[in-house]
């Protein structure tokens, strides 16, 4: 008799209780802190990754996915040198790139990888890199904001001796690539040699 009580009880609660589908109109005035809600159409965050390179120190990059992770970005861009590359054997390019993408692929959010002059520093690294992730600078827009990647190390290397520089072809897409998109809110570029 009590449990039946109970649930009838309990019952009448769930039934007289209004539910929504959506926070109230006014939910920010009931709010103790009356924020705005986070989640605006408009609105994201991103993060920008830097080198692994140089004195890289075991766990600390993969530390840092973690720690980035919980702050949830939409996506995560980067400025290059993840590998320490300077060779121009594929097997060796191939086990370094496989060492790190285990890395950034515990991340929840995309990550926009471009290439610094550790992952392109030569011909040879430029064809390795293009065959395994494809083109070596693109763009997206997400929520009306353009995001340009470059690659800063563009021009074949039988012209300085070590592949630098944006190529005439690059400058070209970029020039497209802002046309195409006058009316965007924001521009961002990410190129690892300025």
């Amino acid at each position: 008799m009590r449990v039946a009580l109970l649930t009838a009880f309990l019952l009448s609660l769930f039934l007289l209780t209004p539910c929504f589908a959506e926070p109230p109109a006014d939910a920010e005035t009931l709010s103790w802190n009356h924020r705005p809600f986070a989640d605006s159409a408009d609105d994201f965050h991103f993060a920008v990754v830097a080198d692994n390179t140089g004195g890289e120190r075991p766990g600390v990059f993969l530390s840092a996915m973690d720690k980035l992770d919980l702050l949830r970005p939409a996506f995560v861009m980067s400025v290059g040198d993840f590998i320490e590359g300077y060779t121009d054997e594929e097997s060796e390019l191939a086990a370094q790139y496989d060492a790190f993408l285990p890395l950034v692929s515990r991340l929840d959010a995309p990550f926009f990888g471009i290439p610094g002059n550790h992952e392109i520093s030569s011909d040879a690294m430029a064809a390795y890199y293009g065959k395994r992730f494809g083109s070596l600078y693109y763009s997206f827009v997400y929520k009306n904001v353009l995001f340009i990647t470059l690659n800063s190390q563009d021009n074949p290397a039988e012209k300085t001796g070590y592949r630098s520089g944006l190529s005439d072809e690059q400058v070209a897409f970029v020039r497209k690539t802002l046309a195409d998109n006058a009316s965007v809110r924001w521009t961002f570029l990410f190129l690892h040699q300025p």
